[in-house]
């Protein structure tokens, strides 16, 4: 049985085992996301695409669906597996809708002296300048054809959510190693270090970190960093009832809307299947840190599952207590 077949028997079966009927999708979005959509056969596409849509059936790490491919059996019981738990399904969910590409660049516009290293911004594409260099100069894409789009979504996003939530966010330019950006996010002013804080590097580079506590254990260079700090509010671990000495594992210290955040930029960065993966995988090491109190060293080097990158991690106390995730670009996002 293939792949677009095992779609057509998923849906005709939900309604009558768990109910689920009339599934809206949008067949552009999903076409534009499949990359052999026109090679579903056209009377199995509605069946793929709401299969697509719930997240039973997705494409593969190459973005490709297969639908003329034959299941296995393990891959068969996987699926049915998903359909009778819709909790294990890979569900893609849209980044939340910020501002359009005019109400972000009027903001900026507007709010110039707030972000001296914006040059310009046109066409999607933002252009830098510093203290050295005052020329609009573009970050060269040649390593990474996709840097300067990112850098858009994820400067656009990051300024939204700061409007949005009474933060501030800041960004900056150095031609360090061919050029690099910076795009900020601070819960209280950019006096402070960010919360969170992405590097894009246009040459990419090795973590100097593990190069120095891992020699040897980074195998690929990295495009972006990550750096994370607290993701809540003072007055969100006074409502929970925090003081110090309590025991660390019974309060939240993510708190949802940066959470939220820190989503989209993976989202961004990543793709959502792939990004989802590395968002979680970087609450898991927060929350490490934040249940340990900062006493327990964390270390995380290679593949993260389902995310098709490498990430540097390492955490030491008290050489290298910064938690920063050097990773590789993914060949595709998705």
């Amino acid at each position: 049985i293939t792949r677009a077949e095992m779609a057509r028997i998923i849906i005709r079966s939900l309604p009558m085992i768990t109910g689920e009927k009339d599934i809206p999708y949008n067949e552009s979005e999903i076409r534009s996301r499949i990359a052999d959509y026109d090679s579903i056969p056209v009377n199995l596409r509605d069946y793929v695409c709401k299969a697509y849509q719930l997240g039973i059936l997705v494409g593969g790490t190459d973005g490709k669906f297969n639908p003329n491919g034959n299941l296995t059996r393990a891959s068969a019981a996987a699926v049915i597996h998903k359909m009778l738990e819709p909790g294990l399904r890979t569900v893609y969910t849209p980044p939340e809708e910020v501002w359009s590409d005019e109400e972000f660049e009027a903001y900026i516009k507007a709010n110039n002296k707030e972000y001296p290293s914006i040059a310009k911004i046109e066409n999607r594409k933002i252009y830098w300048k510093n203290a050295i260099i005052n020329t609009p100069t573009l970050l060269p894409e040649d390593k990474n054809p996709i840097i300067n789009e990112i850098i858009y979504d994820c400067a656009k996003t990051l300024a939204y959510y700061a409007y949005k939530n009474g933060n501030v966010f800041s960004c900056g330019y150095t031609n360090f190693f061919g050029g690099e950006v910076y795009l900020s996010y601070h819960l209280e002013s950019k006096i402070y270090d960010p919360n969170i804080d992405i590097m894009f590097f246009s040459n990419p580079q090795m973590s100097y970190v593990t190069s120095e506590y891992a020699p040897g254990e980074q195998k690929n260079p990295s495009f972006y960093v990550w750096t994370l700090s607290a993701l809540y509010d003072v007055n969100y671990l006074l409502a929970q009832g925090w003081e110090p000495g309590k025991d660390r594992t019974k309060f939240s210290w993510i708190q949802d809307k940066y959470a939220e955040v820190l989503q989209q930029l993976c989202l961004i960065v990543y793709g959502s299947v792939q990004g989802k993966a590395f968002y979680d995988f970087l609450i898991d090491h927060q929350l490490h840190a934040y249940y340990t109190d900062f006493l327990k060293d964390d270390k995380f080097i290679g593949q993260v599952p389902n995310a098709n990158i490498e990430v540097a991690y390492y955490f030491k106390v008290p050489e290298a207590m910064e938690k920063q995730f050097w990773t590789t670009k993914p060949e595709v996002r998705k």
